[in-house]
């Protein structure tokens, strides 16, 4: 059996968070890449407004509040992946 993709477009967001020079990472606890370095972010959740997602995923993967402060930018993945990326600058309070 081989590896099955989505019909439609997957949402996903990340949060870019910069402190005194340095890019927030966090270890992927899950695949694709489980174990590696990544930028904080998640898929969004149906109808979740993408600037919502990027603070819910901030959240959730480091337990930091945050806002996004602005679009980075936006990536579009074709098949096989089928994927949008919207990357968020993004600001902690803690």
């Amino acid at each position: 059996m081989g590896k099955e993709y989505p019909r439609y477009p997957l949402v996903g967001v990340s949060a870019v968070v910069i402190n005194n020079g340095k890019v927030l990472l966090v270890r992927r606890g899950n695949e694709p890449g489980r174990g590696k370095f990544s930028i904080p972010g998640g898929m969004v959740e149906a109808s979740e407004d993408p600037r919502v997602a990027v603070v819910r995923e901030l959240k959730e993967e480091t337990g930091l509040k945050g806002e996004g402060s602005g679009l980075v930018s936006s990536l579009h993945f074709s098949f096989p992946l089928r994927r949008v990326l919207i990357l968020h600058r993004g600001e902690h309070s803690g």
